[in-house]
């Protein structure tokens, strides 16, 4: 059996705006506008649109509240006086509705189509909703039943004509059936040949992808030897480092062997200590400080770091001294004749090649 009352209900916002709201509120407190808003959850809950005046809803209301069965009465006597409720209604048929309340389900009803519209109906006894109203429900009412006679009446109307015309309706019935399902098939086999389309399309892009992705990738050789410029773009963090410090131990040993002959002029450990400077590589490991300077030419970085650098003689002339203010080589040509005698010295000692 369909439930006849609803599971909740709406509430205008301008209620607290209605003369019998303030009327109600004035005689009785805010304890006069719970017992008619109690009053109203029964109606919508149980019948829907109306609530019988009894003395168990009296007492209902009053054990709830914990308040007088009398204080209830006549709070429900005062909304039928002002109007929340039927005077009439409750009167002759005793029972609590209004014409607001049997709108306000109707309209839910028909939102919720339950039963299809077979429960939008309100017990003549009781209707207290105008002519136009009852019209235009009948009418609703009307239709429904109509295209639903319609579509039982139709579907009887193909099973007797299959029945007394074997020959001619049954054919138009099987004629008719199969078109659909020849209509089905075609709609079916139009949808698979587009997804085999959209699967041979995605798939033809992903081959092309894979080949210029190939056809763009470095070798092994390649990347071993590549600079940080030419790194394989699909190479892990670890990798890129790896080839980094690789490439950079090349540069490094090709810069080592562009000073080795050099040594016979400047001396073993000036050219190792020039190495140990210029060799120092940045933070991030990429770069020596050679590499960083504009311009970097090796004859003359040489000669200059010869000239800041005194040689000292008793150290075979091999020692690094930071020239003083009042150094003992204030005067030039004094400073060029130790320069001479100390990598003379260094050439007799270090004859060989190397740094």
């Amino acid at each position: 059996m369909a439930k006849e009352g609803l599971s909740y209900y709406t509430s205008d916002t301008d209620r607290f705006s209605d003369v019998r709201i303030r009327r109600l509120k004035r005689a009785k407190g805010a304890i006069g506008y719970v017992c008619y808003e109690f009053t109203l959850n029964e109606i919508y809950r149980d019948k829907g649109y109306y609530v019988p005046k009894t003395e168990d809803l009296v007492l209902d209301i009053a054990e709830y509240w914990q308040i007088e069965e009398n204080d209830v009465r006549e709070i429900l006597d005062l909304c039928v006086e002002i109007g929340l409720f039927s005077k009439e209604m409750c009167e002759n048929k005793g029972i609590l509705t209004s014409v607001s309340i049997q709108e306000r389900y109707m309209k839910a009803m028909k939102s919720l189509k339950r039963d299809r519209f077979s429960n939008i109906e309100i017990d003549e006894q009781y209707n207290l909703l105008s002519d136009n109203v009852r019209t235009k429900t009948q009418n609703v009412q009307t239709l429904y039943r109509r295209c639903t006679d319609e579509i039982e009446k139709s579907t009887d109307d193909v099973r007797t004509d299959a029945v007394r015309n074997e020959d001619l309706t049954v054919q138009d019935t099987d004629e008719t059936q199969i078109c659909t399902d020849e209509i089905r098939l075609k709609d079916r086999i139009g949808y698979k040949k587009k997804k085999e389309k959209e699967r041979i399309k995605e798939k033809d892009a992903a081959i092309a992808a894979t080949s210029i992705q190939e056809e763009t990738s470095l070798g092994v050789e390649d990347v071993i030897d590549a600079t940080p410029q030419t790194i394989k773009p699909t190479m892990t963090p670890a990798e890129k480092k790896i080839q980094q410090q690789m490439a950079m131990k090349k540069r490094e040993q090709e810069f080592y062997n562009s000073l080795i002959p050099y040594v016979a002029q400047y001396g073993k450990e000036m050219v190792r200590a020039f190495f140990s400077y210029w060799s120092e590589p940045n933070k991030s490991g990429t770069k020596m400080r050679f590499e960083l300077q504009v311009t970097f030419e090796l004859s003359r970085r040489l000669a200059t770091w010869a000239r800041r650098n005194e040689i000292n003689p008793q150290n075979n002339g091999t020692a690094r001294i930071t020239p003083q203010r009042n150094s003992k080589f204030t005067d030039p040509q004094r400073a060029a004749a130790a320069i001479a005698a100390g990598l003379n010295s260094a050439n007799t000692e270090l004859g060989n090649n190397t740094i």
